[in-house]
């Protein structure tokens, strides 16, 4: 797949707050620096900024997140939720797709 970003909006004239989404915490934070606004991000939520981040977004806002089969610290994570969180890594998404189909819960 192809794509090509027309524009990207200037962060600092529309940030109020915050939602890191869930993904894959790894391309969040790759494509975030390639677009030059990880470190702009991080400033603000330093500064106060809300923020809600859910999974991938919650793994991006830990004090500490290590990789559960190598021990690896990802560098670059937000650094403000008071957790730390090893990733299992079980691989990309499009590769979990049916791989819990028939778990039973409770």
């Amino acid at each position: 797949m192809d794509c090509k970003i027309d524009a990207v909006v200037e962060p600092r004239e529309v940030l109020d707050a915050l939602v890191l989404p869930g993904g894959e915490s790894t391309t969040i934070l790759k494509v975030a620096r390639r677009l030059g606004v990880w470190s702009y991000v991080k400033e603000r939520v330093e500064e106060g900024l809300p923020v809600l981040g859910v999974c991938a977004g919650a793994i991006l806002m830990a004090k500490k997140v290590a990789d559960y089969h190598t021990g690896k610290i990802l560098n670059g994570v937000l650094g403000v939720m008071n957790i730390e969180v090893t990733r299992n890594y079980y691989g990309r998404q499009r590769e979990l797709r049916g791989r819990y189909r028939n778990t039973r819960v409770g």
